[in-house]
């Protein structure tokens, strides 16, 4: 196994976006992290929470981004939090992603960044 690069990185993130841009129930995709203000190094993981129409809809996308991001890559480790709204993801390369759901009536920044 080798380590992600950079540019795998940006491989996903690309792919990230696109899978969500025009999901009818996600409003929004909002990189949290290291990633909202620059990646700082070369191993810098992916996170970032997705927003959503209501909760009622959180499984629907929780599913629909487990499945898309399945048909890319290949996972050693997944984890669903639902209590805490989150997934997290480690890629074969040990690319870590993490995504947080919340409805948009719910969205709020609590801090700069």
């Amino acid at each position: 196994m080798s380590l992600f690069s950079i540019e795998d990185r940006k491989k996903v993130m690309d792919y990230i976006i696109s899978i969500t841009e025009n999901h009818e129930h996600i409003v929004a995709l909002v990189a949290v992290g290291s990633g909202s203000y620059g990646f700082y190094d070369e191993l810098s993981d992916l996170d970032f929470v997705i927003a959503l129409d209501s909760d009622e809809n959180m499984e629907i996308v929780m599913e629909y981004v487990r499945s898309q991001l399945y048909k890319c890559l290949d996972f050693i480790y997944y984890k669903k939090i639902p209590q805490r709204r989150l997934q997290v993801f480690l890629t074969d390369n040990f690319l870590e992603i993490d995504i947080g759901y919340g409805a948009y009536t719910r969205a709020a920044a609590i801090r700069r960044h």
